[in-house]
């Protein structure tokens, strides 16, 4: 028991050194979202790219129309991670969460952790019907925290889950 500690402790050191060393992963969005939904999204999860879950982490913030081109490419994936029908031969699943109708995530590299390093979000998701901000956009920043919290326990979780496996 205290050799697998020992073990899981040097692995977590090698881990954050190596994640230490690159970059943190692109976030960027989609020519039709609003500059104020981009720059509040990629300020609430620039921060959280400080942390070994998310750091190589690429996030893409996605208007509705670009967000189901992404969907319609996904949904070509069988989740959980069968074949890539559009690459025959290849496998990158779109991993399943409850919110499949407004975040994709990817698995695009060949990680040891199989976790997500692609993340697509759809900006509807920060749309509150009720609320109109000053710019004339509906965004809610209390949905873009809620929100990049999910993504980032999901994420979080995934690469915990992943490192202890």
């Amino acid at each position: 028991m205290l050799r697998l500690a020992i073990a899981c402790a040097v692995m977590m050191c090698l881990l954050e050194n190596a994640i230490a060393q690159k970059p943190p992963g692109l976030i960027t969005c989609t020519g039709a979202v609003p500059r104020a939904t981009c720059d509040a999204v990629t300020t609430a999860l620039e921060w959280r790219q400080q942390l070994p879950a998310l750091h190589s982490v690429q996030f893409v913030i996605a208007d509705a129309k670009s967000f189901e081109q992404e969907r319609a490419i996904a949904g070509d994936y069988v989740f959980a991670g069968v074949i890539n029908k559009t690459k025959p031969g290849s496998f990158t699943p779109a991993i399943h969460s409850s919110m499949d109708d407004e975040i994709i995530f990817e698995v695009t590299s060949a990680s040891i952790l199989k976790c997500p390093d692609r993340v697509i979000i759809s900006t509807d998701l920060f749309q509150s019907p009720k609320k109109i901000g000053t710019n004339g956009t509906s965004m809610d920043i209390s949905l873009v925290e809620i929100f990049t919290t999910f993504i980032h326990g999901y994420l979080e979780g995934c690469f915990g889950g992943r490192q202890v496996s």
